[in-house]
């Protein structure tokens, strides 16, 4: 079963979003929620690696309104892509 979600009024699959954006993210180094996921929320995020896997992510989330899109841009998702670089540098296999 593919989960359905909401992207700009319309519905996409999961499955067709994420292999569409998959090497644009994985170039990029973070993803962008565009109300995808849940009307009026955006999100910026980025992986935290471990021993060369993606173990985790980092992310920030608001409302349309106060995470606009320029904000996102200019800083929002500078700060996700070096705060999961931080977190994945200090990172060990126990």
């Amino acid at each position: 079963m593919i989960k359905r979600i909401r992207q700009s009024h319309r519905l996409k699959s999961a499955f067709f979003i994420s292999v569409m954006n998959y090497k644009k993210i994985k170039k990029d180094g973070y993803a962008i929620d565009d109300e995808e996921y849940y009307e009026g929320v955006r999100c910026v995020a980025a992986p935290i690696r471990a021993g060369g896997q993606v173990v985790a992510a980092v992310s920030i989330t608001g409302s349309i309104f106060t995470m606009t899109m320029e904000r996102i841009n200019n800083k929002s998702k500078r700060l996700v892509i070096k705060t999961a670089e931080r977190i994945s540098s200090g990172m060990r296999w126990l």
